[in-house]
């Protein structure tokens, strides 16, 4: 046999293992998501088969079946994309989360009546079991190394600004001096957080100083970035959105509880992939000019060895997790 004749002769032998290599091959899935046990899917998303082949669509009816809410054969709807490699099943209605920590579960199966377009069957049945995401409650003490204030002080056209980071009190208000304070308080987010729901923040009044509520107006909160620790330029920049000014008719007494409603702020914080809602505490008037001090103390993280853990700064935040 010449050389010719050898190279025909090897690439034919090349081209029948290749294609007996191929006929044994089974049909089967070779990437899923969500995969088997998959926690979190959420409803901006479809649910993508990939095959080694392309599929046969007309085998699909047939081979699609779900008794899962949401995802029976009549509520999906079934596509191919890649040339066919790849099924997509996208639920016509968004999946249910659940409304608490339990899990809600879906399930679905692919049978072997699903063919390739050379008519293989799939090699076995293919079935996922998955969960949406589920709500969550969490209780969040202020950050140690966060919770605090800063507090103007001006000497002649000199101005300081004195960081308080480590005492059981944050303050809010001014000073015998008419100095302004603003007070400071951090809470992180829990790991699994997806998305924000709700938040409150509750805060305990230990101490009032002078009549800050008659005085200096609405107390406000500011959402902040704080970075990694507290300083004067927390008290000089400028908050990320708009602050909400709220009004308690009350007044702020010793011995009381103040909640107020941050939804708005844990998910604008969120939206800026802030690892916390980090907020700054002030009056409309920083100061009333009348060389008295009227300020409301709130007891920080460091008051635990000495407080009661309700009477800590909380937030109180519900959201949606995996």
């Amino acid at each position: 046999m010449g050389k010719t004749g050898a190279k025909a002769f090897l690439f034919a032998l090349i081209l029948l293992l290749a294609a007996c290599g191929n006929k044994g091959e089974p049909f089967q899935v070779v990437r899923a998501f969500p995969e088997d046990g998959y926690q979190g899917f959420r409803k901006n998303e479809v649910i993508e088969i990939a095959f080694n082949a392309p599929v046969d669509e007309a085998s699909l009816p047939a081979a699609y079946r779900s008794e899962s809410e949401g995802l029976k054969p009549d509520q999906v709807t079934l596509s191919l994309h890649d040339g066919g490699r790849v099924l997509e099943i996208a639920p016509q209605n968004p999946l249910p989360y659940s409304p608490d920590e339990t899990r809600l579960h879906f399930r679905f199966t692919l049978g072997t009546e699903l063919r390739d377009r050379r008519g293989r069957h799939l090699a076995a049945p293919f079935t996922v079991t998955f969960s949406t995401l589920r709500t969550r409650k969490a209780a969040i003490l202020s950050e140690a190394a966060l919770d605090g204030f800063v507090a103007e002080s001006r000497s002649g056209n000199e101005v300081q600004y004195l960081v308080s980071s480590d005492s059981d009190y944050t303050a809010v208000g001014d000073s015998i001096y008419d100095q302004t304070i603003r007070g400071f308080l951090a809470f992180a987010w829990p790991e699994d957080l997806v998305e924000p729901l709700t938040a409150e923040l509750r805060l305990f009044v230990p101490s009032v100083k002078g009549d800050p509520f008659q005085k200096l107006g609405k107390l406000a909160f500011e959402l902040m970035d704080l970075g990694d620790r507290l300083g004067p330029a927390d008290y000089l920049n400028p908050p990320l959105i708009p602050p909400t000014h709220f009004e308690d008719g009350s007044g702020f007494a010793v011995g009381q509880y103040l909640t107020y409603p941050l939804t708005d702020y844990a998910e604008a914080a969120f939206a800026r992939g802030l690892s916390r809602l980090d907020l700054r505490l002030s009056f409309e008037a920083g100061t009333n000019q009348d060389q008295s001090a009227d300020a409301i103390l709130l007891y920080t993280r460091e008051a635990a060895d000495k407080a009661d853990p309700e009477l800590l700064p909380t937030l109180f935040l519900t959201y949606l997790a995996p």
